[in-house]
């Protein structure tokens, strides 16, 4: 938890930031964030975040991609 609040602002950047901005972030990134995104992931994989259906629907689309982040 303390890793989700200390990377919030990033992750929030993230969220609304266009596709080309997210790559250039991810790519020059400190590891810390990367194990965020990671932990985030598999807390989803592992159903420990309830998700609303509209959300599942989105995460569905593209299963592979909390599976690949997850590794």
């Amino acid at each position: 938890m303390k890793r989700i609040r200390s990377n919030y602002h990033a992750l929030q950047v993230l969220k609304t930031a266009d596709t080309k901005l997210r790559k250039a972030i991810l790519a020059n990134c400190k590891s810390d964030l990367v194990k965020t995104l990671s932990e985030c992931s598999l807390n989803l994989l592992r159903d420990n975040v309830k998700l609303n259906t509209v959300s599942e629907e989105e995460i569905a689309k593209t299963q592979s991609t909390p599976t690949q982040v997850s590794r």
